[in-house]
C-alpha cells in the first residue's frame, strides 16, 4: 500500500472514520448520516496560525532529530456514498517529533489535532431530528470531545466536531531519491516530497486517490 506522505497515517485514518465510522441510521430506512474523528491536541505542534509557508520540493539531507513547528494539512472526503450531497472537511495540525538515522531507519512519535466540518443536507438527518438535536446523537456514536452544529439558509447541517488526541509512534525505514523522501513501516510505504533548507525541513502532502483528498505541508526544525 502506498501513502502519500509522511504525515498520510494519521490523516488517512481521520478520513475513514469521517467516511465510514458512527453512522447513525435514519427512522425511515434511509442511508446514515456518516460520524468521524480526527486526531486530538497535540502539543505545541501548530504555529498559532501563522501563514502556511508555500516551499517547493527541493531534497537534502534528513539525518538528525526533527520536531514539528507548524503543520498545514487538510483532507476533504465525500460521503455520498453515506448520503446524497453529504461532506467533511478536516482541518488536521501535529506535535511530536522525527527522527531519522544515518543507517536508513526512522522513529516518530507523532500526534494528530485537528477539527472535522460535517456537512449534511435536511434529508440526511433521522426523521425528526433538528440539527441541534443531531449534534447530541453524533456526539453518542463517535468518540468526539465536543460536536457543534447549525443549519445555514439553505437549510444544510453543519457540524464542527472534535475529538481527542490520535497518536501514532513507529519505526522502520526509509529512502530519498531526488526530492523524494519514501518510509517504510509495517508493511505500508508512504511516499511524499521535501526540502531542507537549514535547519528547517517542510514535508509536502500531495492529493490522494479516489474520493479522500488531503493536501498541505508539515514544517520541522532540526534540534
Amino acid at each position: 500500500m502506498v501513502r502519500r506522505g509522511v504525515f498520510a497515517e494519521l490523516m488517512g485514518v481521520a478520513l475513514l472514520l469521517a467516511s465510514c465510522g458512527g453512522s447513525p441510521a435514519r427512522s425511515d430506512g434511509g442511508g446514515g448520516s456518516g460520524g468521524g474523528q480526527t486526531g486530538g491536541a497535540g502539543g505545541g505542534g501548530n504555529d498559532g496560525g501563522a501563514a502556511c509557508p508555500s516551499v517547493s520540493p527541493c531534497g537534502g539531507d534528513v539525518v538528525g532529530t526533527w520536531q514539528v513547528t507548524q503543520a498545514c494539512l487538510s483532507g476533504t472526503e465525500d460521503l455520498n456514498s453515506t448520503c446524497p450531497g453529504a461532506s467533511a472537511s478536516i482541518t488536521s495540525s501535529f506535535a511530536g517529533t522525527v527522527i531519522y538515522s544515518s543507517n536508513n531507519t526512522y522513529t516518530s512519535m507523532i500526534t494528530g489535532s485537528g477539527t472535522t466540518q460535517f456537512h449534511y443536507p435536511g434529508a440526511c438527518l433521522p426523521t425528526g431530528y433538528t440539527c441541534t438535536q443531531f449534534s447530541q446523537l453524533l456526539m453518542s456514536v463517535g468518540s468526539y470531545s465536543s460536536v457543534d452544529c447549525a443549519p445555514d439558509a439553505a437549510g444544510v447541517c453543519n457540524c464542527d466536531a472534535v475529538t481527542s488526541s490520535l497518536p501514532s509512534d513507529e519505526s522502520g525505514t526509509f529512502t530519498t531519491s531526488g526530492v523524494a523522501l519514501t518510509t517504510m513501516h509495517g508493511g505500508s510505504t508512504s511516499s511524499g516530497t521535501y526540502c531542507v533548507q537549514g535547519n528547517v525541513m517542510y514535508q509536502m502532502q500531495a492529493p490522494g486517490d479516489g474520493g479522500t483528498q488531503a493536501t498541505g505541508v508539515v514544517v520541522l526544525r532540526r534540534q
